[in-house]
């Protein structure tokens, strides 16, 4: 698993433990794991294997791609129906267009994610877009 993707799973998984308040020994218990490969995942210590990940999401009772999720887009609602085709803006229209054969569910899923992104890069000033684009 690339760095980029094992470090922000490491702190998804602390978090989720810490929101329901267990420790890692009560996290371990619960997936089935031993104290060590928590702690270990949890300190970046080795990037989590997929069994560990899994095993770790089902104690949660979340899926692994959930477990994956930036904290904002996992709290997103996705039980509504996707709206309607005129009713996006004209900047998600395309992407919706190619998810046209996709199953519903999916058509859900990535129209909040493109509408968590819209709204947290309209939440940032000029200058932050700026020099986010400078870098490129």
């Amino acid at each position: 698993m690339p760095p980029h993707v094992a470090s922000p799973i490491r702190q998804r998984i602390r978090e989720h433990r810490a929101k329901r308040g267990w420790t890692q020994a009560k996290l371990a218990e619960r997936a089935g794991l031993a104290l060590g490969t928590v702690g270990l995942a949890e300190r970046g210590k080795h990037d989590p294997h997929h069994v560990t990940l899994d095993a770790i999401a089902r104690a949660f009772g979340i899926t692994v791609e959930e477990l994956m999720m930036p904290y904002r887009m996992s709290s997103l609602s996705v039980s509504e129906p996707p709206p309607s085709h005129d009713e996006l803006p004209q900047s998600l229209r395309g992407l919706v267009d190619l998810l046209r054969d996709e199953p519903e569910p999916v058509i859900r899923v990535v129209t909040a994610a493109a509408r968590a992104i819209a709204d947290e890069l309209k939440r940032r000033s000029p200058d932050t877009l700026g020099k986010a684009r400078s870098s490129r």
